[in-house]
């Protein structure tokens, strides 16, 4: 089913850095008015946090896959695997009419905790970017403690649904939440291997 409809071309070329939430959302309005489109993106897939970031049971991948596809058939052009530098930037805003930066925020925030510095001390995203591109490597000490809201509770959820954490062999997984002293939760994600206290 087609929905989306194409103006007229138009000259000029603009690149997207970025292929997250934002980039997307750029290219998909640009392609519609009618402009040749080009993303470039660090990972090997689209979709940022969408496909890094959120886990499958609250976001499935084929939603977010259709949604790469509808704005790929609108025209544009992805390139992966490809890092853009400052160097690199510069060469894009000389061969592109206009570029567009949406690298996304993907430094967490850390809490001024003792022991955020320790070994299997890992942040919420960082976790979920690496439970979905290295699953089949990852390693999960026998003791796992979740502290965090919506995002915790999803790495909580990753780990045991990717099977990197399975209950049966007596891990545990514990779910909690760390106000900040602003009221809000902030999300984090503790890997105690066995006998770590």
């Amino acid at each position: 089913m087609e929905f989306l409809h194409v103006e007229e071309k138009r000259d000029g070329k603009i690149a997207c850095v970025g292929a997250g939430p934002a980039s997307l959302a750029c290219a998909r309005e640009l392609a519609l008015f009618g402009y040749d489109v080009t993303i470039y993106e660090a990972n090997e897939k689209a979709g940022g946090v969408l496909t890094y970031g959120i886990v499958p049971s609250r976001l499935p991948q084929e939603v977010v896959d259709f949604d790469i596809a509808t704005i790929e058939k609108l025209g544009v052009t992805f390139k992966f695997n490809e890092t853009i530098d400052a160097a690199r930037l510069e060469e894009l805003k000389a061969e592109y009419d206009a570029v567009f930066v949406g690298t996304g925020l993907w430094k967490s925030k850390v809490i001024d905790i003792p022991g955020k510095d320790l070994d299997g001390v890992v942040s919420a995203i960082d976790f979920l970017k690496d439970a979905r591109l290295n699953k089949e490597n990852m390693t999960l000490g026998d003791t796992v403690l979740v502290i965090g809201g919506a995002v915790g509770s999803g790495c909580e959820r990753d780990s045991i649904v990717s099977g990197n954490l399975d209950k049966a062999a007596g891990r545990r997984c514990t779910g909690g939440r760390r106000r900040a002293a602003g009221g809000g939760v902030i999300p984090c994600f503790i890997r105690c291997d066995p006998g770590a206290g």
